[in-house]
């Protein structure tokens, strides 16, 4: 399966720097034009996909629909274990008091989801995706650390949680072969 993981448009907690994981918060207007933007750009040079997805998330799924209109993709499907890291009681605070929290890998607190639970649902989840859909293209909108995640399953020597920024509407292309991840390339147009 080759699968392209989108992170969704921006969002007025990611325009003001707040913990949003599984807040639902809708796209503002500038997060409505990168998908936009994204889609045109998927249009003139990667526009044939079998099917589209994204995480149960209202940003997600705006950002999903825009994309599967732009290129005339019918079949859509939801993922909820693809959907963000729950921060628990760090929702709606700064972005600034999380950062320190995750570079801890042994970091735990009730209500929040620890790194290694977070890998193992998204390896997971992305796995039995590559079965389902064996030898398919696969759009699928999800969020910053589904898309950090996988780079920590594909390379955990180079990616971690902390050391790699995922802009809204960028583009992370692998290749997955069962439990075999290969990084293919990255879009990212901000």
């Amino acid at each position: 399966m080759i699968i392209a993981l989108i992170r969704h448009g921006e969002t007025n907690y990611n325009l003001n720097k707040k913990v949003q994981g599984s807040t639902d918060n809708p796209l503002n207007q500038n997060g409505v034009n990168q998908i936009k933007n994204l889609t045109l750009h998927l249009k003139n040079s990667d526009p044939i996909w079998d099917i589209i997805g994204s995480s149960h998330l209202i940003r997600a799924q705006e950002s999903a629909q825009i994309i599967a209109d732009g290129l005339s993709i019918k079949d859509f499907f939801i993922e909820p274990l693809l959907t963000e890291r729950d921060f628990g009681p760090y929702e709606g605070k700064d972005v600034s008091i999380m950062r320190p929290l995750i570079a801890l890998d042994n970091y735990r607190e009730d209500g929040f989801e620890d790194n290694e639970k977070l890998l193992t649902r998204v390896s997971k989840a992305l796995i039995n995706l590559s079965f389902k859909y064996k030898d398919k293209k696969v759009l699928f909108v999800c969020h910053s650390h589904v898309i950090k995640s996988a780079l920590i399953h594909f390379d955990p020597k180079t990616y971690t949680y902390m050391n790699h920024e995922i802009n809204n509407s960028s583009v992370y292309y692998f290749k997955i072969n069962e439990d075999t991840f290969t990084y293919l390339k990255k879009i990212d147009l901000v």
